[in-house]
C-alpha cells in the first residue's frame, strides 16, 4: 500500500530532470520505518536504475560479489567485465552503465564494511561532474548520514547537490490509508495515529497481516501483546539498530521522558545519572540520533524551562507502556499489560491529541482569519497553555481529549484568560479543540474544532465568544 508522498515524488523527477546534463548526487534520510525505500522504489518504477542494499552484516567482499551480480542481471554487457571490488564496480555505475539512477539504500553502513568506499566516491564524483546520472544515497542513521556529508572533514563533504529529509506522513495521509483499510470511526482512528503515527510501515501491517479496521486494544494485543505477535520486538529492534550494545543509558533516559520526567533534572533522577553525566547522553539522543526533541516555551528562552520529549508516537507509547513493564512482556502476561493500557490510554491519549491539534492547526495556518507564524506551548511556575498562536492575532488554546460540557467550557476559558494575562499576550483570542463538545459549548471561544472537523479537514470554527 503506497499513501501519499507527492510533494517527494516531484521533488525527485526534478532532481532526475537536473542529472540529464551532469552528475547529481542527492541525499535521502529520516528515522527508521519512515518509508523511504518504498518512495524509492515507487521512483523507480518505469525507469532504468539500479538498486542495492548495504546489509549491515555482510562483509565487503560479499557486499561486491552480491553488487556485481546485480549489475549483470540488469545490464547484459557487464557480464564480461572485471568486477571484483568496490573501485571498479563504482567506475563502472558512474562512467559506463546505461542506469539514469543509482541507489545505495542505507548507506552509511559502507562505513563499517568499507570506508574506502567514500573516498573512491569522492573521486568519481570530481572527474566526473558532466556524467548525466542521479546518484541517490539513503540512510536512516541520521547522526551518520550528517556525519558523511556535513563533516568538513567527511570525504563527501560539498559533494552533495541537495538533500531531503524524510518525515512520517501527515494525519490527513494516514487517515486516508486507515480508511482505505476500512476504518469508519473518528476516534479508532485517532487511536491508531497516537500510537503509530504516519509511518508508512504500520499502516502497511493492516494490509499485510490482514489484520483490518480492528479497534485500538484490539489491534495492540493483535500486533504487540499476544504469542508471536508481529511487533512484540520491533522497538527493541529499532533502537538496537540505532545504538547497538551500548543503549542501557539510552533506554533508561526514553524511559524516564516518556513516562512524565521531562525536565533535565527529573531525567537525571530517575535514570540514575548525574546532570553533568547525562548531559552527553542528551546530546547524542537530540543531535546525533534524533530520537528526542528539547522544547522550550513560547516567548520565553531561558534554558532552565527547556523540557524534553520523545518524536516517535511508538516510542513514546513503548516506553510508557511496555519497558517499564517488561517482565510482563517476557512471562507472557499480555492480560497485565493490557489492563494497565486500558486503564491509562486516555491520559496517554491526552498529550497525543495535543499533538494532533498542533499538527491540524499548522496545516490551516493562514487560511481564513487563522494567521500566525509561531506556535508552541507556554509554561511558567506551575501554570501552562497547551498551545499558543502568534502572529496576526494571538491566539491561546486548550486541547482536550474529552466531551466538554458548557459548564466545562466556560472554566476552561477563564483559565485561558487568566493564563494568557500572566503569559504577557496580547490581545488574546481563545481557541479550543477537543475530541467533542455540547452545543453551545462553542460560544465561549474565538475558535473551536472537534475531532471530526480534524479529519474532514474544516478550518476551525470562528465564533463571537460571550464576554
Amino acid at each position: 500500500m503506497f499513501i501519499g508522498r507527492k510533494n517527494e515524488l516531484s521533488w525527485l523527477e526534478e532532481m532526475l530532470s537536473h542529472s540529464k546534463k551532469k552528475l547529481f548526487p542527492i541525499v535521502i534520510y529520516g528515522p527508521r520505518r519512515v518509508g523511504k525505500t518504498t518512495l524509492i522504489k515507487r521512483f523507480m518504477e518505469g525507469k532504468e536504475s539500479f538498486y542495492f542494499f548495504v546489509n549491515e552484516t555482510k562483509s565487503s567482499p560479499v557486499l561486491a560479489s552480491e553488487a556485481a551480480n546485480e549489475i549483470r542481471k540488469k545490464d547484459k554487457k557487464a557480464e564480461m567485465l572485471s568486477l571484483e571490488s568496490w573501485d571498479k564496480i563504482l567506475k563502472y555505475l558512474i562512467e559506463e552503465s546505461p542506469f539514469e539512477a543509482v541507489i545505495f539504500d542505507e548507506f552509511q553502513n559502507f562505513q563499517n564494511a568499507n570506508s574506502s568506499v567514500f573516498g573512491t566516491l569522492q573521486n568519481l564524483i570530481d572527474s566526473n561532474e558532466n556524467k548525466g546520472k542521479l546518484l541517490i544515497f539513503l540512510g536512516s542513521s541520521t547522526g551518520m548520514m550528517k556525519e558523511l556529508f556535513e563533516d568538513t572533514h567527511a570525504a563527501l563533504y560539498g559533494r552533495i547537490k541537495s538533500k531531503l529529509f524524510l518525515s512520517p506522513l501527515g494525519f490527513r495521509d494516514c487517515i486516508d490509508g486507515l480508511k482505505k483499510m476500512g476504518y469508519k470511526e473518528d476516534k479508532e482512528m485517532a487511536g491508531f495515529y497516537f500510537v503509530f503515527g504516519g509511518y508508512p510501515k504500520y499502516l502497511s501491517a493492516l494490509e499485510d497481516f490482514s489484520i483490518g479496521a480492528k479497534p485500538i486494544n484490539e489491534l495492540l494485543r493483535t500486533l504487540f501483546f499476544s504469542k508471536n505477535a508481529a511487533f512484540q520486538e520491533e522497538v527493541q529492534d529499532v533502537l538496537r539498530a540505532e545504538f547497538g550494545k551500548r543503549g542501557a543509558n539510552y533506554y533508561s533516559i526514553m524511559e524516564a521522558i516518556a513516562t512524565g520526567h521531562t525536565k533535565l533534572s527529573e531525567i537525571a533522577s530517575y535514570s540514575g545519572l548525574s546532570v553533568t553525566s547525562l548531559s552527553p547522553f542528551m546530546r547524542d539522543l537530540c543531535d546525533y540520533h534524533e530520537l528526542v526533541e528539547r522544547k522550550l516555551p513560547i516567548m520565553r528562552s531561558k534554558t532552565r524551562d527547556t523540557r524534553y520529549a520523545l518524536k516517535s508516537p511508538l516510542f513514546r507509547f513503548w516506553f510508557r507502556f511496555v519497558r517499564p513493564n517488561l517482565s510482563s512482556l517476557e512471562i507472557g502476561r499480555y492480560d497485565l499489560l493490557m489492563e494497565n493500557i486500558k486503564k491509562n490510554l486516555d491520559s496517554y491519549s491526552g498529550l497525543e491529541f495535543e499533538r494532533l491539534a498542533k499538527e491540524y492547526l499548522v496545516s490551516n495556518a493562514g487560511k481564513n482569519k487563522l494567521d500566525f507564524s509561531e506556535i508552541g506551548g507556554w509554561w511558567s511556575k506551575g501554570r501552562e497553555i497547551d498551545l499558543v498562536t502568534l502572529g496576526a492575532e494571538n491566539c491561546a488554546w486548550e486541547c482536550k481529549w474529552s466531551h466538554i460540557s458548557r459548564g466545562e467550557a466556560l472554566k476552561i476559558r477563564r483559565a485561558l484568560e487568566e493564563n494568557s494575562a500572566l503569559a504577557g499576550i496580547k490581545d488574546a483570542r481563545f481557541g479550543l479543540v477537543s475530541r467533542e463538545m455540547d452545543a453551545g459549548a462553542d460560544e465561549y471561544f474565538d475558535y473551536v474544532a472537534d475531532l471530526g472537523d480534524i479529519f474532514e479537514g474544516k478550518l476551525p470554527h470562528h465564533n463571537r465568544r460571550k464576554a
